[in-house]
C-alpha cells in the first residue's frame, strides 16, 4: 500500500506543477508536449514517441507546427537526434554558401552531410521544404537500410535518380504511397509526415501492414498480468484511481475468452471478453471491436445515450504510445466522434496494447484522460 500511496502522492505534484499548456495535449512527465498535436490526430503517437526521445522539440512556443512543411535544417536535426550523432566533436566544415558557422543548426547540418545523409553541394538550402524523393535518399542513407530496387510506383521510373532509395523504404514498410499507386516524389512533406516516417525508421514494429487481428489474437491481456492500476484525470485534477486483480481465462465449454477485475474492496467487475465474432472492453464503460480488425475500419454505432451517435475508426493496429512508465509498440489506436442529435460533437481516442488490454484514453481537448500507471 505505501508504494502505491507513493505513486499517488507524486502524480499529483506531477499535475499541479505543470504549465497549463500541457493539459491541452496531455498530462505527463516524460517530454514536451504540444498545444496544436490533438489526440485524435493520425500522426499523435509518433511525435509523441519521438518527443520522448528527444528527436523533436517543438518550435519553442509550446506548438509541433505540423502540417508546415518540414525543411533540409529541420530534417537534419532530427536525423543527427535519432542517431544519437549530436554528441560528436570532430565534424568538417561542408562549406555550404548558404550555412554560416554560426547559425542555427549548423552543426547538425555539417554532421548530417559528413554522415553522408546530405549531399556535399555548393547550397544546402537549410530554410527550403525537403521533397519526398529527398526524404528517401535522406532516410536509406541515415539508417543505412540495405538497397532494394524491387519495388515500383506509377509515377517514378527505373531511370528517376531517386528510384532505388524510394524503392527501399518501401521494402522496409516505412512508407506504402498512396492509394492510386503513385509516391509522388516531388511532392513536399509535413513536419507531421517526415515524424512518421523517421518513427517507423527507428521502430520496425509500428511500420504499416495489411495485418488484420482477429480473435484470440491478443487483444486480451495476457494470462501472466495479475494486476492493473489506473489514473482518472479530469480538469488538471485527479478524480479516481483505481486498481484490480486480474485474471484471464478461457471458457472451458466454448470460444471465448473473459477478463475479470477485483478491486481493492473484492468486488468483481468484468473487465473484457473476446469472442469470435468481437473484442470487448468493459473497464469504463462498454466499447465493441468487432472482428477483424485493421486500419482504416470504420464502423457506426447508436450509443447508450438516446439521441446520440458514435463513429468509431481504427487509426492504427501498430501504433506506439508512451507511458509514464512503459512505452508500448504494439498498440491499437481508435478515434471515437461522439455526435448528437443536435449537431454536438466530442472527439474521443482509446488506446489498447496487445496482450495488456487498454492502456489510455483521452477525451475532448485532453483534459480529461484515464492512464494506465505503473503496477
Amino acid at each position: 500500500m505505501g508504494r502505491k500511496m507513493g505513486i499517488i502522492i507524486s502524480i499529483c505534484l506531477m499535475i499541479f506543477i505543470l504549465p497549463l499548456e500541457v493539459f491541452a495535449h496531455k498530462n505527463n512527465d516524460y517530454g514536451q508536449t504540444y498545444i496544436d498535436v490533438h489526440h485524435n490526430d493520425s500522426n499523435y503517437d509518433v511525435i509523441d514517441y519521438l518527443t520522448y526521445l528527444g528527436v523533436v522539440k517543438g518550435t519553442g512556443d509550446g506548438q509541433f507546427h505540423p502540417q508546415s512543411n518540414v525543411t533540409n535544417r529541420q530534417v537534419a536535426l532530427m536525423l543527427v537526434r535519432a542517431l544519437k550523432k549530436q554528441g560528436m566533436v570532430f565534424y568538417e566544415n561542408p562549406g555550404y554558401k548558404d550555412v554560416k558557422i554560426y547559425d542555427d543548426g549548423y552543426k547538425e547540418i555539417a554532421i548530417a552531410t559528413q554522415l553522408g545523409i546530405f549531399p556535399k553541394e555548393k547550397y544546402f538550402r537549410p530554410h527550403q521544404a525537403i521533397t519526398r524523393d529527398e526524404m528517401a535518399r535522406a532516410l536509406t542513407r541515415a539508417f543505412e537500410l540495405n538497397i532494394n530496387t524491387d519495388y515500383t510506383f506509377k509515377d517514378v521510373d527505373s531511370n528517376y535518380w531517386a528510384h532505388s532509395y524510394i524503392s527501399t523504404i518501401a521494402s522496409y514498410n516505412i512508407t506504402t504511397g498512396y492509394q492510386d499507386g503513385t509516391f509522388r516524389p516531388k511532392q513536399t512533406l509535413t513536419r507531421s509526415q517526415f515524424a512518421a516516417f523517421v518513427a517507423r525508421a527507428l521502430v520496425p514494429e509500428i511500420r504499416p501492414t495489411n495485418k488484420q487481428i482477429k480473435y484470440n489474437q491478443g487483444m486480451m491481456p495476457s494470462r501472466m498480468i495479475s494486476e492493473k492500476e489506473f489514473i482518472n484525470v479530469l480538469a488538471l485534477e485527479v478524480e479516481g484511481y483505481d486498481y484490480w486483480e486480474i485474471i484471464t481465462e478461457k471458457s472451458p465449454s466454448r470460444e471465448h475468452w473473459v477478463t475479470l477485475g477485483i478491486d481493492y474492496y473484492g468486488n468483481t467487475k468484468r473487465l473484457y471478453e473476446d469472442t469470435p465474432n468481437s473484442f470487448i472492453s468493459h473497464i469504463y464503460g462498454i466499447i465493441e471491436l468487432p472482428y477483424p480488425l485493421y486500419n482504416g475500419k470504420k464502423w457506426i454505432s447508436g450509443d447508450e445515450t438516446p439521441g446520440v451517435t458514435t463513429t468509431y475508426t481504427i487509426v492504427n493496429t501498430q501504433g506506439i504510445a508512451v507511458l509514464p512508465h512503459k512505452v508500448y509498440k504494439d498498440v491499437v489506436v481508435i478515434n471515437l466522434e461522439h455526435r448528437t442529435d443536435y449537431g454536438d460533437y466530442m472527439p474521443a481516442t482509446l488506446w489498447f496494447a496487445k496482450g495488456h488490454g487498454f492502456i489510455r484514453s483521452m477525451t475532448g481537448d485532453g483534459y480529461s484522460f484515464l492512464e494506465e500507471i505503473e503496477y
